[in-house]
């Protein structure tokens, strides 16, 4: 049951990329998926594990969440 509800994660996750870059850049979508995707894991460790990021691993955090909201703010390109 579990393998199910992670490849039928998996296949949602991908019609939903897929919907979004119709409307943003391959780019920009892939680096908005992956930072997001970072940070969410680091969550899940902290949550789930009680693994606790070093401040320096918090620095990185911190910025790839400015990136990913500069990235959001930044509007279309060309």
């Amino acid at each position: 049951m579990p393998t199910l509800l992670v490849l039928g994660a998996y296949a949602i996750a991908m019609l939903l990329l897929s919907r979004v870059v119709e409307s943003i850049p391959l780019g920009i979508t892939y680096a908005l998926w992956s930072g997001i995707g970072i940070v969410a894991i680091v969550i899940v460790g902290v949550l789930a594990y009680r693994q606790v990021p070093t401040p320096v691993q918090l620095l990185g955090m911190g910025l790839i969440t400015a990136g990913v909201v500069s990235v959001n703010l930044g509007g279309q390109s060309g």
